[in-house]
Parts: C-alpha cells; sequence; structure tokens
C-alpha cells in the first residue's frame, strides 16, 4: 500500500482487507531513523493467496 494518511493505523488497515480474508501481517511502515514518522506505506499479508485475487480488483485507489 502506498499514499497513505497520517490518520491510517494498522487497525483501520485490519478492519478493511481482513473482510477478504485472515491476515497474518500488516505493518505501516514508520522511519526509526529520523522522524519517526509514517512512511506513507505499508505491507498486508495474508495468511492464503485465496484473498489475494479480490483485493486486486478493487483497483489502485482504495478509500478507507
Amino acid at each position: 500500500m502506498t499514499e497513505l494518511g497520517e490518520n491510517i493505523d494498522t487497525k483501520m488497515i485490519e478492519t478493511f482487507f481482513g473482510k477478504y480474508g485472515e491476515l497474518e501481517d500488516v505493518r505501516v511502515i514508520i522511519d526509526q531513523k529520523k522522524s519517526k514518522k509514517k512512511k506513507k506505506y505499508g505491507f498486508v499479508l495474508y495468511k492464503d493467496r485465496a484473498p489475494l485475487a479480490e483485493v486486486v480488483k478493487l483497483g489502485c485507489k482504495i478509500e478507507i
């Protein structure tokens, strides 16, 4: 995921993407060296590959 807003947190991402399948991990990347702020991107890892096709169909712009 890219271009995450400052207000987006892992719980919001879990709620949205969890609708499509069981999640193994959700991460919002933080700048550990400098600002300690979110870097506006993150990752979602599903326990199974099955939900991926459905999520990709959503398109490149998803509103949470």
